[in-house]
């Protein structure tokens, strides 16, 4: 017999939680609620319980360029070219290797890792062709192996954070200390991939 699903939404009219059938059940058919497309962090704040493993589990990678880059007016310039802020926040998917780098990420560390004569010819560029450059597969342009490295060493950085072994503060209860411990493996886990992806990619 199939598993029917359900998923559920805050009705602000009615100031209370719904739940509605996502397809047709009859009577004693097993119905399983979709919690939606949610991160392993994102299940422990809301549904206080963390499911592993978790296909739809992401992490944040937050990157902008620093006002104090000598070239921040031209990378700021050729960001806006393509509708870009200077600072943005990235969802790096677990399988990498199956999706890929987000296409937006790639673009945004293409410009940020641009010395000032690359600049100079992406700012140059037309709409068009501006578009047809970043849309490049990885590996496609000469300069591609400066952001892969760039960001390979921030993801070790941000990987160096995850320190096993730490002390469980005496406020904390077991339960919720250990699912927090799950969600930073996770974490830990979709850092180690992304290293190794790029550095395959570093070294093609």
């Amino acid at each position: 017999m199939p598993v029917l699903q359900i998923t559920s939404f805050y009705n602000d009219e009615e100031g209370c939680i719904e739940c509605s059938a996502m397809n047709h059940f009859a009577a004693g058919q097993q119905v399983a609620m979709f919690y939606g497309p949610r991160t392993t962090a994102e299940f422990l704040l809301y549904s206080g319980f963390v499911p592993t493993p978790n296909t739809y589990d992401t992490l944040s990678l937050v990157l902008g360029v620093s006002t104090r880059d000598k070239l921040f007016a031209k990378k700021q310039q050729v960001l806006k070219m393509v509708s870009m802020p200077i600072t943005l926040s990235f969802k790096l998917p677990r399988d990498v290797s199956l999706l890929g780098l987000p296409v937006e990420l790639v673009a945004f560390l293409r410009v940020y890792t641009s010395n000032e004569m690359e600049l100079d010819v992406l700012a140059a560029l037309s709409r068009e062709r501006f578009t047809e450059h970043f849309q490049q597969d990885v590996g496609a342009l000469a300069s591609d192996k400066e952001w892969i490295k760039f960001l390979r060493m921030r993801c070790q950085l941000l990987a160096m954070k995850y320190k096993p072994g730490q002390a469980q503060p005496a406020d904390v209860g077991d339960v919720a200390w250990a699912l927090a411990e799950t969600v930073k493996a996770n974490e830990k886990q979709i850092l180690d991939t992304y290293i190794a992806h790029l550095s395959r990619l570093a070294n093609t």
